[in-house]
């Protein structure tokens, strides 16, 4: 790894620590090539797997990751976690801790999905800025978690350099 990769993710991670997730999400985000955007999507999503009630559409969703053919697919796939994303916004009942930890993951398998979706070349992609806010979501998450140590962890993972650009 160059120095400069080594600075630019020193300075990410200070903004990491400092709850500064979105740009975070743009760091790392634009210096992934585009073959790796779903592979390191599909990671953080798995690493939030452990702490959430898996659903069949995360299930769909990381199998669509290994199958590029399926890949197009993921733009339906979104809307149907959309549409349990919105059902869950739009519901008055209170949350348990564990509803709302589910709750958050939703938001990232959503995103999880775009960037799914968009690696499959579409004519009508999501927006480019949607993997600036896997970390946001998955910080999200985490907060709900209420593990502190899951930030560093979380940060490992996020900042695999192996999959990041050299000199981007």
């Amino acid at each position: 790894m160059s120095t400069d990769q080594d600075s630019i993710l020193k300075r990410a991670y200070d903004l990491w620590m400092s709850d500064q997730a979105l740009e975070v999400g743009k760091i790392i985000y634009e210096r992934l090539p585009d073959e790796i955007r779903p592979i390191w999507a599909a990671t953080v999503l798995e690493f939030a797997l452990p702490f959430v009630t898996m659903r069949p559409e995360m299930e769909r969703l990381l199998e669509m990751v290994k199958n590029k053919e399926q890949r197009k697919d993921a733009h339906k796939l979104f809307e149907v976690i959309r549409s349990l994303t919105l059902c869950e916004e739009r519901s008055k009942a209170p949350r348990s801790r564990q509803a709302t930890i589910d709750f958050s993951a939703l938001y990232l398998a959503e995103n999880v999905a775009k960037i799914v979706y968009n690696a499959s070349n579409p004519d009508d992609p999501f927006d480019h800025d949607t993997g600036w806010w896997i970390p946001v979501c998955l910080s999200h998450l985490i907060q709900k978690i209420g593990n502190g140590e899951l930030m560093e962890q979380a940060w490992v993972m996020l900042s695999n350099a192996e999959l990041i650009k050299e000199n981007s």
